[in-house]
C-alpha cells in the first residue's frame, strides 16, 4: 500500500479527546467542538494538506517569528510557544492573544500536530468578558508598591493563573492541560512520516 492511498484513510476521528471537563457539542463544519464551563470553545480540526509551517520545528525562535508575523496585522502577540509531546507525538503548542473591540483580549491556545502530508489542530478560544484590565491593574499596583518599578512585568505569566483563574489566559492554559491529558492519537496516524 502506498503512502498516498494509506493517508487517504486518515480522518478527524483518528484523534480523540477523552475528557470530562469539556462538553462535547458534535461536529460543526467538519470540526469536532466542545465547550468549557466558562463557555470557551474548543475545536479539533483535520487538514489533509502539507502543513504550512517552517521545516525546522526545533527552532523556537524561527517558529515564534513565523507566528508573530501572521499576527502583526491584527495587533496580536505570541504569548508562549513550545514544541511538546502529545500522546508521544511532536506538536507545536502556541498561546497567542489578539485585541478585542472595544477592549480586552481574546487568548487562543492551540496544538498543531504536523505530519508530512496532513495535520491536526486542537484550538481553544477564550474571550475576555466584563470589565477588562482589572487583573493588570491589581498586579501593577501590587508590584509598584513592592518594587517601585514594573520593569519586566508580564501580566500573562502563568505565575498569576491560580490567583486569577477566570482570566482568559488562565482559562486557555487550563484548556491546554485538559487537551494534553485527554488526547489519544491513533496508531494509524503515528505510523506516518512526521513533518520537517
Amino acid at each position: 500500500m502506498t503512502l498516498e492511498s494509506y493517508s487517504n484513510k486518515i480522518t478527524i476521528n483518528d484523534v480523540e479527546l477523552n475528557v470530562n471537563e469539556l462538553s462535547y457539542q458534535g461536529e460543526q463544519e467538519g470540526a469536532k467542538v466542545w465547550y468549557t464551563e466558562y463557555g470557551d470553545g474548543v475545536g479539533l480540526f483535520f487538514y489533509d494538506m502539507v502543513p504550512d509551517l517552517p521545516n525546522n520545528l526545533e527552532d523556537k525562535s524561527l517558529l515564534t517569528l513565523f507566528y508573530q508575523e501572521l499576527l502583526n496585522d491584527a495587533g496580536g502577540k505570541v504569548v508562549e510557544l513550545d514544541v511538546v509531546a502529545l500522546d508521544n507525538v511532536r506538536a507545536v503548542k502556541l498561546l497567542i492573544k489578539v485585541p478585542q473591540s472595544p477592549s480586552g483580549f481574546t487568548y487562543v491556545i492551540s496544538y498543531t500536530i504536523p505530519y508530512k502530508t496532513f495535520s491536526f489542530v486542537l484550538k481553544g478560544q477564550c474571550e475576555e468578558h466584563g470589565d477588562t484590565g482589572i487583573k493588570e491593574t491589581i498586579l501593577v499596583s501590587r508590584i509598584l508598591k513592592a518594587h517601585g518599578s514594573i520593569e519586566n512585568f508580564n501580566a500573562d505569566s502563568p505565575d498569576y493563573d491560580e490567583e486569577f483563574p477566570e482570566h482568559p489566559v488562565a482559562r486557555a492554559r487550563s484548556i491546554a492541560e485538559i487537551i494534553s491529558r485527554g488526547i489519544k492519537i491513533s496508531e494509524t496516524v503515528k505510523q506516518h512520516e512526521s513533518f520537517g
